[in-house]
Order: C-alpha cells, then structure tokens, then sequence
C-alpha cells in the first residue's frame, strides 16, 4: 500500500467514524486547538486572520458556465452581512467561523429553515464536538455530540468551512500539521514562566546532616527538590 492510499484510508476511515487518533504530546506539553490558543504567537495569528478577513463583506454568487454572477439581494446576502442570527452580528459570526476554521481545520453553522426551505439563521456549532459520517445509504451527516444528547444534522442543513482538506471533504487542523513548532515555542514559554517563578537560578550542595540515606530517602528528597524548582 502506498503512502497515498494509506492517507486515503485514513481520513475516509476519519469520515465515517469520526475520530482520528493523533500523538500530541510535543516537547513536553500537550498541544490540542485549546491549548495552542495560550501561545501568543498562534492567538495572535488566527486573531489577525480571522478579524482581517471577517471585516470584509462576503458577497453571494450563482455559479454560470462561463463565470459567475453576484447577487446582492439574495437572502443569504443578508445573513452573511447583517445579522447571521438573533444573538450574533454578521461580523461576529464571520470571525467565529473564521477562527474555529483556522485552529480546527473546520468551521460549522447549523441552518435554520423555515417552512418555504430558506436559510433564516445561521447558528456556529463547536468544532470539536462536531463529526462528519455517512448514512447507510451513503448520505453525509454531521454528528454533534453535546453534554446532553448526540445530535444529527443533515448536511445540507450546515454551512462548512474546511482548510487544507486532503480529501475535499474534511479540513486538517494547522495546529496538528505544525504541532512540533507549536510545541516547542508553548515548552518555551513555560520554561521561561517556570525560571522567572522559582528563582531563575538554584546553586548549591543538598547536604544531609543526619544518618546516611537509604535509596528510597535519597529518591522522595531529590523528587521533592525537583518539584520545587524544576519545570520544562
């Protein structure tokens, strides 16, 4: 099997189960899309990004054979550029979707129809409790799973925003593609945070004045200093 099919394999595998198990353990810390959030140089990113691109009008097209064709007084006009729904403005919901798109490599929004079958609101779904999988008769759903009950939403009833999808379907999380320099810089900060906090710098002689220690003594004293003054 090659390397494509194994990939292939995988995301479709990702598809139907949805669940994908990836080592995210890098330099010492644990990097997932909430943690990286706590790394300035990432919230700075996704902030720039998705307040940039969240600022400017989205505009509603028909595709044609030979082209495309804006329309500015289409119902979806309204709701991507006034009011998404009743508790978010359009910018808000755009930076929403934007930044969930950036961190998770998808963007979700549950459509609210009314009874002619026309979009009236937009509501953004958690990305991460959110799965792509198929029906038995092969139709896409998006599974949601909340502290209450598992949710399943057809996909014609979700606005989705995917990045960097390897199968055209799912997006790849940035975070998991550059978990390792995302890792690094977190271990960074923290071993920064940690010297500042215990002093910067212990000198010295640990020294027992009484009786010689057994080993297992010599282990609780020197795990005992170490956690007093050590980190990443």
């Amino acid at each position: 099997m090659t390397l494509l099919d194994r990939i292939r394999n995988l995301w479709r595998w990702r598809l139907e189960d949805g669940r994908v198990y990836v080592g995210r353990k890098q330099g010492g810390v644990t990097v997932t899309e909430d943690t990286a959030q706590t790394y300035s140089a990432v919230n700075a990113c996704v902030r720039l990004i998705s307040e940039t691109l969240a600022a400017i009008p989205w505009q509603v097209y028909r595709k044609l054979d030979s082209g495309r064709e804006a329309l500015p007084r289409h119902p979806i006009q309204w709701l991507l550029n006034f009011q998404a729904n009743p508790e978010q403005t359009a910018y808000m919901f755009r930076r929403t979707m934007l930044a969930n798109q950036l961190l998770w490599g998808n963007a979700y929004a549950e459509i609210e129809r009314g009874n002619d079958g026309r979009a009236m609101w937009l509501w953004p779904l958690l990305p991460d409790r959110c799965y792509l999988q198929r029906s038995e008769t092969g139709e896409l759903n998006v599974r949601v799973n909340t502290a209450e009950q598992t949710l399943v939403i057809p996909r014609a009833n979700v606005f989705m925003l995917t990045d960097g999808s390897y199968d055209g379907i799912i997006g790849a999380s940035r975070i998991q593609l550059a978990r390792r320099a995302v890792g690094a810089g977190m271990a960074g900060d923290q071993m920064a945070a940690s010297m500042f906090e215990n002093g910067a710098f212990v000198g010295g002689i640990i020294e027992n004045k009484g009786k010689q220690l057994s080993p297992e003594a010599a282990r609780i004293l020197l795990s005992t200093f170490n956690d007093k003054f050590a980190g990443p």
